[in-house]
Order: C-alpha cells, then structure tokens, then sequence
C-alpha cells in the first residue's frame, strides 16, 4: 500500500493549489437528486483523471467520467422530491469560492465512515 500511495502523491505532484467555486444547485434529469456545481470543471476532471490512472483505483473503473463534477446535497430521494427541494432551497444556499490546497485521500471502514490515509499538499514535488 505504500507504493500505491507514493504512486498517488508522485500523480498529483504536479497539480497547483487552485480556487474551487461552488453553486449555484443543480439536478441532473432524468436522475434525482440535488447537488452543487463545482468548478472549474477541467481541474477536477484532471484530477479525477490523475487518480483514476493510478495503480490503487485498478479495481474501480472510473465508470462516470462523463458525469459533471458537483458536490451531492441529497440522493436516495425521488424526482417529485429533487424538484420540491430544488423550489425550497433556491436562493436560500450559499454560493462561494474556497482556496484547494490539499488532497485528502480517505477511506470508508464497515461502517462507511471515512478516514483519512494521506494528505497531499498541492503544489509541492515530493
């Protein structure tokens, strides 16, 4: 698991620290669901690209590539409800920007609870 983690740092060594923006809602039609959009897009799917492309994630094909990067509010939920919440929260959630300056790469126990492994600084050559 150690080379696999060298691996994954030496990926994103390249990568600079960049402003994430995140909002306005969105939904994808015809699935439910709420979520924010992300961006900007090409670096996220750079980054997905650079972590699919190591040897950890050979066991997970990346199956939606095509998928807009966004950050997921509510799942689980039906269309009639991905459109009642999407009435009840416009104009009511916050839109921003944040500095990315690191990557965490964590990993879900039995329970789905997510813990961090390793912490990639951006930026930096390792």
């Amino acid at each position: 698991m150690e080379e696999q983690l060298d691996e994954l740092k030496d990926a994103l060594s390249g990568v600079n620290p960049f402003e994430i923006h995140y909002g306005p809602l969105r939904s994808f039609p015809p699935y439910p669901g709420v979520t924010y959009s992300i961006g900007p897009e090409d670096k996220f799917i750079q980054l997905r690209e650079l972590v699919h492309g190591t040897s950890i994630f050979n066991s997970s094909p990346l199956s939606r590539k095509d998928r807009a990067p966004h950050m997921t509010i509510a799942e689980f939920i039906t269309i009639e409800e991905t459109e009642k919440f999407m009435q009840q929260l416009q104009g009511k959630v916050p839109e921003g920007t944040f500095q990315c300056n690191t990557i965490e790469f964590a990993v879900p126990d039995k329970n789905f609870y997510f813990e961090r492994v390793l912490r990639i600084p951006l930026g930096k050559k390792s």
